[in-house]
C-alpha cells in the first residue's frame, strides 16, 4: 500500500521516533535533524542536573533538597561561594533578626558575602553555569519593580539589577545607599 499511495510518507527519524522526514527535501530533513540534536542536548543537560541535585545537602536543616516536597524542592544559590542550602533555609537564614547585616548576607558555612540569593530547581557547582543562572535570574528581575524603591528619597536601596519603572535613567552608587540603610 505505501509504494501506490498518492501522498508523500514521512521516514523515520530515528532522534525523535516520528515518521516526519520528508523523502525528497534534504534541508528539511537536516533542519528537522539539528531540530532533534538541539532537543536531545537540552534533554541530556537536564538529566546531568538531575543527577548532579539528587545527593545534594542542605548545609542547615541537613536534608536532601531533592527530597523534599514541591516548592521547597528549590536550592538557593549564593554567588560567591558553593555551599548548598535549600532555598527555605537561605532565606530564613537571610532573615534572621538576631544577627546583625553583614552576617546574615554572609554564608552560613564559610561566611563569605553574598548580596542575594538565586533559586534554582537544579544544583549548579560550575562556575560557568553558575554565572548563566545568575545573568537569567537577574534579567527576570529587571522586569520586575524594586519593593525597596524609596519614591520619597528618589533612590533603591536593593541591587542594581532590579527595574526602577519610574527613575530607571537615575544612577544610584549603592555601596553607598547600602552602607547607610540597614535593610536584610
Amino acid at each position: 500500500r505505501y509504494e501506490t499511495c498518492s501522498y508523500a510518507h514521512g521516514e523515520l527519524c530515528e532522534m525523535c521516533g516520528k515518521y516526519c522526514l520528508n523523502p525528497l527535501d534534504s534541508e528539511q530533513r537536516k533542519k528537522h535533524e539539528r531540530e532533534c540534536i538541539a532537543v536531545h542536548e537540552k534533554e541530556m543537560e537536564i538529566a546531568f542536573s538531575i543527577q548532579r541535585s539528587k545527593e545534594k545537602t542542605c548545609g542547615i536543616c541537613f536534608d536532601i533538597v531533592w527530597e523534599k516536597d514541591g516548592r521547597e524542592q528549590r536550592f538557593g544559590i549564593l554567588p560567591n561561594c558553593n555551599h548548598c542550602f535549600c532555598l527555605e533555609c537561605i532565606r530564613t537564614w537571610r532573615q534572621a533578626k538576631h544577627f546583625d547585616n553583614k552576617m546574615i548576607r554572609a554564608c552560613p558555612e564559610c561566611r563569605v558575602c553574598s548580596d542575594f540569593v538565586c533559586p534554582s530547581s537544579f544544583w549548579v557547582d560550575n562556575s560557568e553555569e553558575k554565572e548563566k543562572l545568575i545573568s537569567k535570574y537577574k534579567n527576570a528581575l529587571s522586569e520586575k519593580d524594586c519593593k525597596y524603591f524609596n519614591k520619597v528619597r528618589l533612590f533603591c536601596s536593593d541591587e542594581f539589577f532590579i527595574k526602577n519603572t519610574k527613575f530607571r535613567a537615575m544612577e544610584v552608587v549603592h555601596s553607598e545607599i547600602n552602607a547607610s540603610i540597614d535593610i536584610a
